[in-house]
Order: structure tokens, then C-alpha cells, then sequence
């Protein structure tokens, strides 16, 4: 617009001008979301529907591959209720209506009940999981469930990026007031310039994106969301052909009386 002084006289112009490119990459990271959750929900409710439909007809008279029929269809199921999660979840962050149930949680019990449930994941793969925990009890004040998440998140991730006979380490480290708890892969790991961005939404690294499907790339701004929410932080270390370490630090919980677990860092 034209700017004139006092009597009128023409002195110039101001342009305002706007950087669209951060608007139109969102815009591309929005698109490619919502064409991987369209085949994230569409493959696995199709394989369902053909499976069904085949047992249904009572093309399958064999009761060994009828009960595997249903187990790959429960599987596919599971897979779609994680999406919904995962969409929930995103909604609620987006609202500010994530909401934590505090309770005293260990975090050597719930890092071991974790990789157990996680044990048929890393047989399919030929991977091995290990834990080195402190010799101390970690306490934390938590939601259960959402650590839970978070650390299924990092773990299985670790286990789908990790070749074959190779290894993934779960360290804890305790400090005077928190505690820090790492996932290390021997995967392809990530480009410097993607690292700052893997704790967006829809954002994926390339190198992920190659491998076993794309995802939404929810489960790591999901993750971030939860330890933030604590009173934590996460973060990664990685190089290219070295593999990547995930991890998060939370607040010590130290009851009434007692003092903090482990030595000073």
C-alpha cells in the first residue's frame, strides 16, 4: 500500500510479504498422511473382509488353517484399532485434553513387562532384545499405560528397523532427580537434517520410509507429547550406517522420607 506524509506527497510502498513454504510443506505432509492412513486401514480391513468371507462360505474345511484364517484377522484388527489409537490420541494432544492417570510405577517392572510382550515381535524379526537396568528400584510418578506407549513405540521401532541377528540394548541410567532410559539400534540410522523434524506429526525420515510399510508418523510426536506431559524430554542421537539411540528422561518420584536413588551426574 502507499505511504504518504502530512501534505499528501507519495513517500513509497509497504509490502508485507508471507513465507508460504513452511504452510505448503505442511500441506504436502498433510496429503501424504492421509493417503498412508488410507492404505493403513484399507490393506488390513480388506485382508479381514477376504478372510471372513472365505470362512464364512465355508471354502476352508481344514480347522489348523481356519484357526489361522482367524489369528491373521485378529492381527489385521489389531492393526487398525492401533491407527484409531494413534488418531485419538492426535486429536486429544491437538485439543489439550490428554489426560494422565498418576500412579507410583516402577520402571524396571514395566520396561521388563514391556519387552515381553514384545518377545514374538523380535523372534519374527531374528532380533534380540536386551535390558540393563540400575540396581536400584526407579520409581516414577506416571500414567502406566501412556509410558507403556511410549516405550512399546521406541521398542518397536527398534525391532522393525533392525536387521536380522542383530541386537537392540534398553539402558536406564539413574540420576539425583531423574531417570533416562535409552533404546539402541543397530539400524540403517537417520540423516542429521531429518532429526530435528522425527517428533512432528506425519513426519517420517526417508530411511524409515523404505522399510516395512510407511506408518502415519504418529507414534514418535505421540511420544513426545506423553514425556513432555510428565515432566520429561526425548530426544535421539543417530548416524547414517551406525544405527540411532532413542531416549527420554522422566522425574525421579521419591516418597516422603526417602532420598534419591542412584548417584549424582
Amino acid at each position: 500500500s502507499p505511504v504518504r506524509d502530512d501534505e499528501g506527497h507519495f513517500w513509497g510502498r509497504v509490502l508485507v510479504l508471507h513465507d508460504v513454504t513452511r504452510e505448503r510443506q505442511l500441506d504436502q505432509l498433510k496429503e501424504e498422511f492421509v493417503s498412508s492412513v488410507s492404505h493403513e486401514l484399507r490393506t488390513p480391513l480388506q485382508s479381514i473382509k477376504g478372510f471372513v468371507e472365505l470362512l464364512r462360505k465355508g471354502k476352508v474345511k481344514d480347522p489348523v488353517v481356519q484357526r489361522e484364517f482367524l489369528t491373521r484377522a485378529v492381527q489385521d484388527a489389531d492393526r487398525v484399532m492401533a491407527l484409531v489409537n494413534d488418531l485419538l490420541d492426535m486429536s486429544r494432544i491437538e485439543a489439550g485434553r490428554l489426560q494422565l492417570e498418576l500412579t507410583d510405577v516402577d520402571m524396571s517392572v514395566l520396561i521388563a513387562e514391556t519387552l515381553e510382550s514384545l518377545e514374538g515381535l523380535a523372534g519374527e524379526k531374528g532380533v534380540s532384545v536386551t535390558y540393563t537396568s540400575s540396581d536400584t528400584s526407579v520409581m516414577v510418578r506416571a500414567d502406566r499405560h501412556r509410558l507403556q506407549q511410549v516405550l512399546v513405540n521406541l521398542v518397536g521401532n527398534a525391532i522393525k528397523f533392525t536387521d536380522a541377528h542383530r541386537s537392540i540394548q534398553v539402558l536406564e541410567e539413574v540420576g539425583n532427580r531423574h531417570v533416562m532410559i535409552e533404546v539402541v539400534n543397530q539400524g540403517p540410522g537417520i540423516p542429521a537434517e531429518a532429526q530435528p523434524r522425527l517428533f512432528e506429526k506425519f513426519y517420517q525420515a526417508e530411511s524409515s520410509a523404505k522399510r516395512d510399510g510407511r506408518g502415519t508418523g504418529l507414534g514418535l510426536y505421540i511420544s513426545k507429547r506423553i514425556i513432555e506431559a510428565h515432566g520429561g524430554r526425548i530426544g535421539v542421537r543417530s548416524e547414517p550406517g551406525r544405527g540411532s539411540t532413542f531416549g527420554f528422561t522422566l522425574p525421579l518420584h521419591n516418597k516422603p522420607g526417602s532420598s534419591p536413588a542412584g548417584p549424582g551426574r
